[in-house]
């Protein structure tokens, strides 16, 4: 986000600029993903994040309907044939504050 060679030159209003246009294309994509509101993923974490806007940029995580629907039927199927995995987790887990 900036240039580096004999001086460092830090160019705030481009820097401005760029974040300001990696949340917008992001944010178009992500605001039609079913899982959005659960989404833990940083938009600085994409690997490809420099072809926002092309039809290049890949969004892996992205869920449709159908693919939240999926997704769900594997964990509840999981959880229901194995219903022991849960009651081991939740009785070994550990939460710090």
């Amino acid at each position: 986000m900036g240039k580096v060679n004999q001086n460092v030159i830090i160019d705030i209003p481009e820097i401005t600029r760029q974040l300001n246009f990696y949340y917008q294309q992001v944010e178009k994509v992500c605001s039609k993903c079913y899982i959005h509101r659960f989404c833990g993923v940083c938009m600085f974490c994409l690997e490809n994040l420099d072809r926002l806007d092309t039809e290049e940029f890949v969004y892996d995580i992205f869920h449709d309907q159908k693919a939240f629907q999926t997704k769900l039927y594997r964990i509840f199927s999981s959880l229901e044939k194995q219903p022991n995995d849960l009651t081991e987790i939740l009785e070994n887990i550990v939460i710090t504050s």
